[in-house]
């Protein structure tokens, strides 16, 4: 659901519907963390492992983040570079 929501988010134009979905990337992403939590809680996973999987999902955050502030300040799609 966190691809999908991604790939969603790229794929549109409309400001708000992009800010949507990453929202719901987001969203999806904080749902995982709390899951990896329970693994590992569980011993499915070690704490090493938990370790690597959040930062994996801090620096996914970090950039859905940074798209949801582009969005908002600039209001219109990214234009490609020549």
């Amino acid at each position: 659901k966190l691809i999908r929501a991604t790939v969603m988010a790229n794929n549109l134009t409309v400001v708000k519907k992009r800010l949507e979905w990453l929202d719901e990337a987001d969203a999806e992403k904080t749902l995982l963390l709390v899951l990896f939590g329970i693994a590992k809680n569980q011993k499915y996973i070690t704490q090493k492992k938990l370790f690597e999987l959040q930062g994996r999902l801090n620096e996914i955050g970090r950039i859905i983040g940074g798209l949801q502030k582009y969005f908002i300040n600039n209001g219109n799609a990214p234009q490609a570079k020549k």
